[in-house]
């Protein structure tokens, strides 16, 4: 990197934005605002002169809490400082991984399960399926009221001949009801299965000659191009909860960079390999290519394949085997980066 990219990303990093959820979790708003009441109380006492021993009282307490308050904020800053760099420093890691070809989450690894010269015996493909359902039924209620009333009058009434009458009454009553119904909600089961077209697996047996000479039998088998997204979307997340989430700037950069990655990443060649495979299936056994595989073992003759080749021809990735060694060594450089930048050694370099 030349120096005036760097010199700029260091300016940025110093220059962080608004607290992460994270970094406002260590402050004491309250404590500080307390304590600047409680100090100002002091001071009007004193210039009032009021009680000593009242503006002392006001005027310790208030340091106290302007202290505690001041160091949460010093806290909070640092925090975010830190986070701020981290995440500065991932997203410029993420940027230089995305830069490159995702082959290197092809690459081999020591210890590999290879088969050479080996010709298709079965095939199957598997595909995943979704299902949507729905529920509908019927929900009886009953609703009861009851209640009571109580009322009262009174007349007065003059003739002729200054006669007059008084009436009174009272009246009292009560009333109960019920009512009953029916009412739609959804609680009966129907579902629709549906398969993905194309998120098929590969299963398949293929047979190889020995370090002898002899023939034997290896399956092969590998995830559907959405499990295998599932999986490297699944590293991601673990990454962004360990930085904590969106509660900090450096898991919210690790998730926002998360779809990137598992595009950039993800196997594109399974079904065209099924295909490839289901053709040779097709062709007298004499007349079947040889296939070149390799992936990691998972048991006597049996393993997840990384990449298939037929024909001799360029191999067709199945499985990013190595992503999380790739992906880790970039949070790790990541990591490295923020701590030497906070630290001044790359600015000192500069000078």
């Amino acid at each position: 990197m030349t120096p005036q990219p760097l010199l700029a990303y260091i300016r940025a990093m110093t220059n962080p934005p608004s607290l992460s959820p994270a970094a406002r979790s260590f402050q004491r708003r309250k404590h500080l605002g307390w304590g600047i009441a409680l100090v100002a109380l002091a001071l009007l006492v004193v210039l009032a002169d009021g009680p000593i021993a009242l503006g002392a009282l006001a005027g310790l307490l208030g340091v106290v809490l302007l202290a505690v308050g001041v160091i949460g904020e010093q806290k909070a800053n640092a925090y975010n400082r830190r986070d701020w760099a981290l995440a500065e420093s991932l997203a410029g890691q993420f940027e230089q991984l995305l830069s490159h070809d995702g082959g290197t989450a092809y690459g081999g690894a020591q210890g590999e399960y290879r088969v050479q010269n080996a010709r298709l015996v079965e095939i199957e493909r598997h595909f995943d399926s979704q299902t949507a359902g729905a529920i509908t039924g019927v929900l009886h209620h009953q609703l009861r009221m009851f209640g009571s009333t109580v009322s009262g009058s009174v007349g007065v009434g003059t003739a002729v001949g200054n006669r007059s009458a008084v009436g009174a009454s009272v009246s009292s009553g009560s009333f109960s009801g019920l009512i009953n119904g029916l009412s739609n909600v959804e609680l009966g089961l129907s579902s629709t299965t549906r398969n993905d077209l194309m998120g098929d697996a590969l299963f398949s047996v293929f047979e190889a000659p020995d370090a002898n000479g002899r023939l034997d039998t290896h399956r092969v088998v590998s995830m559907s191009q959405p499990g295998a997204a599932g999986w490297i979307n699944d590293v991601v997340q673990q990454t962004a909860q360990r930085f904590d989430g969106q509660r900090t700037h450096s898991g919210a950069t690790v998730l926002g960079f998360g779809p990137r990655i598992v595009s950039h990443f993800v196997p594109k060649d399974i079904s065209y390999v099924t295909d490839q495979l289901r053709a040779q299936q097709n062709r007298d056994r004499s007349e079947r290519e040889l296939i070149r595989i390799r992936g990691t073992a998972v048991g006597r003759n049996a393993m997840i394949a990384t990449c298939l080749s037929v024909g001799g021809r360029p191999e067709l990735r199945l499985m990013p085997i190595q992503f999380p060694a790739v992906y880790g060594e970039a949070v790790a450089r990541g990591i490295a980066r923020a701590d030497t930048a906070l630290n001044g050694v790359v600015a000192n370099e500069l000078r």
